[in-house]
């Protein structure tokens, strides 16, 4: 099940690469003005990590403004 872990550990370089070059601010904008609204986020498997990090973000920005 699932794919081998030392497969996956050979492509980190370059997985942090390309996250290195993207672009954050349509992400940032988003988070900028979407503070305020109800956030429901929902996730499994992968996008569970996902949806915990939207929630950090809106944690953040509530506390933080």
């Amino acid at each position: 099940m699932g794919k081998p872990f030392s497969s996956e550990l050979k492509l980190l370089p370059a997985s942090l690469k390309w996250a290195a070059e993207l672009d954050v601010a349509p992400l940032t904008k988003f988070v900028a003005q979407a503070q305020g609204n109800l956030l429901i986020a929902i996730g499994a498997g992968g996008s569970f990590t996902t949806a915990e990090l939207a929630l950090h973000f809106a944690l953040k920005f509530a506390i933080a403004h």
